[in-house]
């Protein structure tokens, strides 16, 4: 794995859906302080295993074009 290229994905990553879920939280009316404090833990937690699959994808594609 590389943590360089996982660490960057993960702050794209975790930016998009933090602002996805608090769009989300908002429209639905949890516009108090908890919904969007759960929106924000909700979407940093939801963040590594997308940024796990698109790290290993963009490594294996890297790969293949060798």
């Amino acid at each position: 794995m590389n943590w360089r290229l996982a660490a960057v994905l993960y702050s794209i990553v975790s930016t998009v859906m933090v602002g996805l879920l608090m769009v989300v939280a908002l429209v639905t009316g949890y516009d108090d302080a908890t919904g969007v404090i759960v929106a924000v833990l909700l979407g940093l937690l939801l963040a590594f295993p997308i940024t796990y699959r698109v790290t290993k994808s963009l490594l294996a594609a890297a790969a293949r074009d060798r």
